[in-house]
């Protein structure tokens, strides 16, 4: 079983101890900015802090990096944990369930050594897993499933945008489907995975490497293509542009589209 890797074991029971329902009732103020100079509610810290609390108590001796806390220290030998504690913070606040912890490990420090990622949405009741070349999973309840990107699409591709500055090409990547936005980078990313939607854009260089790092590689390892900048740092701090989905969808968005991204 892919939960029998001792790295993600430790990742997974980490999300699991928290009781994401009762932090994030008692923690929605907002209480300051994080190194990447976003807002930060106090459940997002406190979630962060539980989870590299966690993972030390499960074993894990690595580096540990958040979005709220630059860096947990570690011992560099044993790999790099990186944390998105709450990824769709704004949902979470008003009791949107579509929000998700994103803990990615790497074996170097770049946002392309990413080996291992668990993806939990609390509110959905869905975790999804990947180990590089092992597949991507979804653990629902008791049920645990292999995933891949379906052959066909339902109806028209639907086609997340992550920017507001990607708005400004809305109509032509209307052209190649209806738009929508879930208000969480990482959820987006391993919908496609799933095939609930079918390709996700952020022209704007807004998405930074926590939103990323776990999502996308349960979306490679279900089969499906990322473009973006090459070499990227493992920096909680690092920011991108993307395309990411179904691998047809993303070569015809990338052949329109890319040339604008934000440099």
């Amino acid at each position: 079983m892919i939960t029998d890797d001792l790295i993600v074991r430790a990742m997974l029971l980490s999300v699991k101890k928290i009781d994401y329902g009762e932090v994030i009732k008692g923690g929605k103020e907002l209480i300051g900015y994080n190194p990447s100079g976003d807002e930060t509610l106090r459940f997002d810290e406190m979630i962060e802090g539980l989870i590299a609390k966690y993972l030390r108590e499960h074993g894990y001796k690595g580096i540990i990096r958040g979005e709220e806390k630059e860096s947990y220290l570690g011992d560099e030998s044993e790999g790099i944990i990186i944390i998105d504690p709450v990824d769709g913070s704004l949902n979470a606040l008003r009791d949107i369930p579509f929000y998700a912890t994103l803990i990615a490990y790497a074996e170097g420090d770049r946002l392309d050594d990413i080996t291992r990622a668990v993806v939990h949405a609390p509110a959905l009741n869905k975790t999804y897993v990947a180990i590089r070349d092992k597949g991507a999973y979804l653990l629902e309840g008791e049920k645990t499933r292999r995933i891949s990107i379906p052959d066909n699409y339902l109806l028209k591709p639907i086609i997340d945008i992550s920017s507001v500055y990607t708005f400004r090409f809305a109509k032509k990547i209307a052209r190649h489907g209806k738009l929508r936005r879930i208000g969480s980078i990482g959820l987006a990313i391993v919908f496609a995975a799933e095939g609930l939607i079918d390709a996700v854009i952020d022209l704007g260089r807004r998405a930074r490497v926590p939103d990323v790092a776990a999502p996308f590689l349960v979306l490679l390892e279900a089969g499906g293509e990322i473009v973006m900048e090459k070499d990227i740092p493992l920096d909680p701090r690092s920011r991108l542009s993307f395309i990411a989905g179904r691998r047809e969808l993303v070569k015809k968005l990338k052949n329109e589209l890319w040339e604008h991204r934000r440099k």
